[in-house]
């Protein structure tokens, strides 16, 4: 029993490693699509992480949020919080890193 419960609960942690993928892809393209990381980015992704990831996912608003010339590469950090099932750890906090470029003229 011990070992099913620790199995599902590596699972759930890979599945949402995996999701982080999706998150990335999801927060390169609103920045290449606004032209940086602007306040408004910023909120429709974390708006998005909320309804389709039950706002595991976080993009704070403490990074460079300002519209980027063509070409130019805007770096970003996310936040990914996962709670472990059937163990009593806290909250584990994973940083995700990223850059996009900006393709807006």
């Amino acid at each position: 029993m011990l070992l099913v419960a620790l199995i599902v609960t590596i699972s759930v942690f890979l599945f949402h490693v995996q999701q982080s993928n999706h998150f990335k892809q999801y927060i390169n393209y609103q920045i290449e699509r606004s032209g940086g990381l602007t306040l408004d980015t910023i909120d429709r992704i974390n708006q998005y992480s909320e309804q389709n990831f039950s706002g595991v996912f976080s993009l704070d608003d403490s990074q460079q949020t300002e519209k980027k010339p063509y070409g130019e590469t805007v770096e970003y950090q996310a936040n990914v919080s996962i709670k472990f099932l059937f163990l009593d750890f806290d909250i584990v906090e994973l940083p995700i890193s990223g850059s996009a470029i900006s393709l807006v003229r």
